[in-house]
């Protein structure tokens, strides 16, 4: 839904054809990119729901003879300790997992304990930009 809102709000229609589905799984992410390249579906960035999905899509790309990001920008969600180490690196969206989970666990406890909660304000995530992504009106420094 994010993803369609962004669209939206950015003026650019929604095509089916250019989403896949996938697990999460760097396996998925391999696969559902070779779908889209096999389907001859254009497109100049990727954005894969995780990191796990966004470096099965690179060797997806990799083996189908494409630079990244000089043919096709990579994206991925998460930024497992892994992105770095992604050759380019991975730009990515940090999440404050830990801090989440903590925070998650400390509200169940006091519910169970029967104590009055207050709502859970909502995480920001920070924008990981590394070498994965050409730079351009989008992406400004």
């Amino acid at each position: 839904m994010g993803y369609r809102k962004a669209l939206e709000k950015n003026g650019i229609a929604w095509d089916p054809a250019k989403v896949k589905y996938g697990d999460s799984s760097m396996t998925r992410g391999y696969d559902a990119c070779n779908e889209l390249l096999q389907e001859g579906v254009t497109f100049s960035a990727l954005f894969a729901c995780n990191d796990d999905m966004a470096l099965g899509a690179s060797k997806a790309l990799h083996q189908a003879g494409l630079n990244i990001p000089q043919d096709v920008s990579l994206f991925g969600f998460d930024d497992a300790p892994s992105a770095k180490w992604l050759e380019p690196g991975l730009s990515t969206v940090y999440l404050p997992i830990d801090t989440m989970i903590t925070t998650a666990i400390d509200q169940a406890i006091r519910m169970v304990n029967g104590e009055e909660v207050e709502p859970i304000p909502p995480f920001t995530g920070t924008l990981v930009l590394r070498d994965s992504v050409t730079t351009g009106p989008y992406f400004k420094s």
